[in-house]
């Protein structure tokens, strides 16, 4: 007999770190392999993950509402022949739900990190992968709990300093920037090139890491906190960061949509979208990606890199479906949606938004967005000023349908009806599109949706 212990695995690209959420498993229980033992929530997605080893549960060394870094140790399993493993610390301040071997002595929150030889490292599940340096257990700042995903910060007196690349740190060491006082604005809380020189002009990039807190003025005694991590912390960021980052302008236009109505009416009774959701979001979809075909800035993404800033017009359509979620706002992705047929693309939204909703979207699927799409319609709203997702050039907002007079002309001669009318609204990066591109790539989609003819 020995024991084996399972390392939170990187369940997406890149994550750093997760969430405990929920214990499915308790000391002294027995578990096959694929049984499910813990869900955990990253900034992207709740995932469950399942138990790599058959044995019996030994020790829970992360307790429940604990974030802790990928690669640490969180289950402890006894296995037929396996080799015993060392004894293992908890993480992050969290407290083991079973005691701590004797001779192993409790950590304080003045530790040094300790990390785990890499030797020691064992494979995970299939398909995902530890962090592939030694894992250190994060210290203790005073004053910080919670640091934002995908952020490291060391030490240094009595501020810290934000992950920062080896070339930023040699400009900031060149024009004599202390990176101690320079706010971080990277997609994963770095100090960025932009950061450096505004520091270096004078500008208010160059500040405390440590700003006096904030008090609310708090009338009685507040009737809910709630925690900022998680998804909730993620979309946070991201919206931040987004609108702070790139010029936002937003166009918009009325639609008529009856045609669309009727299509999609018929393509509920079509035996080939059997199962699927069909609704005008659908359709938007597809005018969405047929108008990057024709305007490919509409799909691309503004980079900086050392040489200067370059525009990358992609060569798929990662087609972003903003859902509110169970667990709050996500922003799931369908894949090269440009090489589906309608039905095709009809089923994958209804399957993306049902698990969006449910909160089992796989991190897999909420990576790889080049533009958006949110149905503002489904909350009764007629328009909207939707703001980017980082690093993309466009974000479609599909308003309610309402029954409205509209003019309509036939062999030159106008008269009233009553049409079913929508409100687009299409927000995107200045940088990228100018106002009559943002127009034009508007325009596309709006003509598509009020005379909807599908090729499959």
């Amino acid at each position: 007999m020995g024991l084996q212990r399972f390392r939170l695995p990187d369940v997406g690209e890149g994550l750093t770190e997760a969430e405990i959420l929920t214990w499915h498993v308790a000391v002294g229980q027995t578990v096959k392999i694929n049984d499910v033992i813990v869900e955990i929530e990253t900034a992207k997605a709740s995932v469950e993950l399942p138990c790599p080893f058959a044995g019996t549960v030994t020790a829970l060394l992360v307790a429940e509402g604990t974030v802790v870094p990928v690669g640490t140790p969180i289950i402890e399993v006894e296995v037929a022949d396996a080799p015993d493993a060392p004894p293992v610390a908890s993480h992050g301040g969290a407290q083991p739900q079973t005691p701590a071997p004797q001779n192993t002595p409790a950590p304080t929150a003045a530790s040094a990190p300790v990390a785990e030889p890499a030797a020691t490292r064992e494979a995970v599940l299939v398909g995902y992968g530890v962090a592939g340096s030694s894992t250190k257990r994060r210290q203790k700042i005073a004053g910080r709990t919670n640091l934002p995903a995908s952020t490291s910060f060391v030490a240094s007196g009595a501020q810290v300093i934000a992950r920062t690349k080896p070339p930023i740190r040699a400009l900031a060491k060149q024009h004599g920037i202390d990176l101690r006082r320079v706010a971080p604005t990277g997609r994963h809380g770095d100090i960025t090139r932009d950061d450096v020189m505004r520091a270096a002009s004078g500008g208010i990039a160059q500040q405390t890491r440590t700003p006096a807190p904030f008090t609310p003025n708090v009338i009685g005694t507040p009737r809910e906190r709630i925690p900022v991590r998680g998804v909730l912390r993620s979309m946070a960021q991201a919206m931040v960061q987004s609108a702070f980052t790139a010029p936002h302008v937003t166009c918009w236009l009325e639609v008529d949509v009856s045609a669309a109505t009727s299509l999609v009416a018929k393509l509920r009774q079509d035996s080939a979208f059997d199962g699927s959701r069909v609704t005008l979001l659908t359709l938007a979809a597809l005018g969405t990606i047929r108008a990057t075909q024709e305007f490919g800035r509409l799909n691309s993404s503004w980079i900086e890199g050392a040489d200067g800033a370059e525009i990358v017009v992609h060569g798929h359509v990662g087609l972003g479906i903003a859902v509110a979620g169970s667990k709050g706002l996500v922003v799931p992705v369908i894949a090269e949606s440009e090489t589906l047929s309608a039905p095709q693309l009809a089923a994958a939204v209804t399957g993306l938004v049902e698990r969006a909703r449910n909160g089992t979207t796989p991190p897999a699927e909420m990576v790889g967005g080049t533009i958006s799409i949110t149905n503002i319609g489904a909350l009764g709203m007629d328009a909207g000023t939707p703001i980017l997702v980082p690093g993309q050039a466009a974000i479609l907002a599909v308003g309610r349908v309402t029954r409205k007079p509209w003019v309509v002309t036939r062999d030159g001669v106008e008269s009233v009806e009553i049409r079913d009318i929508a409100t687009l609204a299409l927000s995107f990066d200045h940088r990228i599109l100018d106002g009559e591109a943002g127009a034009k790539s508007l325009r596309a989609i709006a003509t598509f949706l009020a005379d909807p003819i599908l090729n499959d």
